[in-house]
């Protein structure tokens, strides 16, 4: 293995064997995994929880300063409150546009692919991959 120029940055932990290294690596990816999976069921929840019954209240796509008037999720995912995203957001700490997407991918996951959806709330398919399915066209 290369030495390369860290000599500074090891210093404290040249002590630890890589293998120790890689099991604690290992164990923080799973436990950021596991969270992401509880994430993921509480929006849903608040999402059930949160649902309107008309256009006009609910949280819409924003392209650029225009609303599009487009759910954040597709069909037969609920429409969500709009006062009610915002304050999500700001609990995620994501920007609107970003929060909107965010949420509205989880929501669309949820109830439009709900095979996939299972898959995360059981460990057999990480959160980010779902991320990484073709959005809605």
């Amino acid at each position: 293995m290369g030495q390369g120029n860290s000599n500074n940055l090891t210093g404290r932990h040249e002590s630890r064997p890589a293998g120790t290294l890689l099991s604690r690596l290992s164990g923080r990816v799973k436990a950021r995994e596991e969270s992401l999976v509880e994430d993921w069921t509480d929006l849903v929840t608040w999402a059930d929880q949160h649902t309107v019954t008309t256009p006009e209240q609910a949280a819409t796509i924003i392209d650029g300063v225009i609303d599009t008037g487009v759910p954040i999720a597709g069909d037969g995912a609920p429409l969500v409150s709009e006062f009610h995203l915002m304050e999500l957001i700001a609990v995620l700490g994501r920007s609107p546009d970003g929060g909107r997407a965010y949420v509205g991918r989880i929501i669309e996951c949820a109830w439009r692919l709900p095979n996939i959806y299972k898959s995360v709330v059981e460990g057999r398919l990480a959160p980010c991959h779902r991320h990484r399915c073709p959005d809605r066209g």
